[in-house]
């Protein structure tokens, strides 16, 4: 961490009951599986790289202040492929720049270039991961299905 790194507790609500009560209500609230990690950053350090997530994230800010970056795009990033290749679709000079403090939170869309820098104080975020059902989910559970049914059915006939 003194190197610059980036400490990373991904599930952190496996080991803290008022978190797991939380995401626990969020998901039967929201329907659709949500995760939760924690990221800490020694002061005047780069977080991650620059990069989107597949998924929404709403990040808050519990200790420190975070310096975030969100980038604009030439057009959406196509999520089916992995960052390297949408690198293109990057504009690194137009971007608007912000600092979250303690309290504070910040929604990033899946898709959305970011980055993160802390400033003179180490920093603390959680940030909550949404997954939503897609429609291919949708359609696969229900392929599944009828496939297993099928199944049991050729079975049922021999």
């Amino acid at each position: 961490i003194k190197l610059g790194n980036t400490l990373i507790i991904k599930d952190i609500d496996i080991y803290n009951k008022k978190i797991s009560t939380f995401i626990k209500v969020m998901k039967k609230y929201f329907n659709f599986k949500i995760k939760i990690n924690s990221y800490f950053v020694n002061r005047n350090q780069k977080g991650l790289n620059i990069h989107f997530d597949m998924h929404d994230v709403l990040a808050l800010q519990l200790e420190g202040r975070k310096s975030w970056r969100i980038y604009q795009s030439k057009k959406d990033v196509d999520l089916s492929l992995n960052i390297e290749l949408n690198l293109h679709l990057l504009n690194k000079k137009k971007y608007q720049e912000f600092c979250l403090k303690k309290g504070e939170a910040i929604f990033i869309p899946k898709g959305q270039w970011h980055d993160t820098f802390t400033t003179n104080k180490n920093s603390l975020h959680c940030a909550i991961g949404f997954y939503p059902e897609q429609m291919s989910d949708l359609i696969n559970k229900k392929y599944k299905n009828l496939l297993y049914e099928n199944i049991y059915k050729l079975r049922e006939i021999k």
